[in-house]
């Protein structure tokens, strides 16, 4: 993967890295808001998750992130995704096998 190298440059202060993640972290900051508009949540308080292998590496870019997304819904409330979905989906279905009777509230 690409990215840790990135990270690690940047840190060390390349110029070229830091403008990588620089014009990405802005990037996805703005698909963030363009969702966030879209849905009519810009002015409403919400939670926006990061989740992915880009977050919690580098703080430049999690910073300008979170940066531009508060710049824009200045109430979202930015966090990175604490259990990675597929724990997520085992807990889930952990409690579903500990009680059938839930499946059908669940989808499944």
């Amino acid at each position: 993967m690409l990215f840790p190298v990135v990270a690690e440059a940047a840190e060390a202060d390349d110029s070229a890295a830091k403008e990588i993640l620089f014009t990405s972290a802005i990037g996805l900051g703005n698909l963030a808001m363009i969702v966030a508009r879209r849905l009519g949540m810009k002015d409403q308080e919400f939670p926006l998750v990061k989740s992915g292998g880009v977050f919690g590496h580098s703080r430049m870019l999690d910073g300008l992130v979170d940066s531009v997304v508060v710049s824009g819904a200045l109430r979202a409330k930015v966090s990175k995704l604490e259990v990675s979905p597929a724990v997520g989906a085992a807990r889930i279905a952990a409690r579903l096998a500990e009680s059938p009777a839930q499946a059908s509230t669940h989808g499944a």
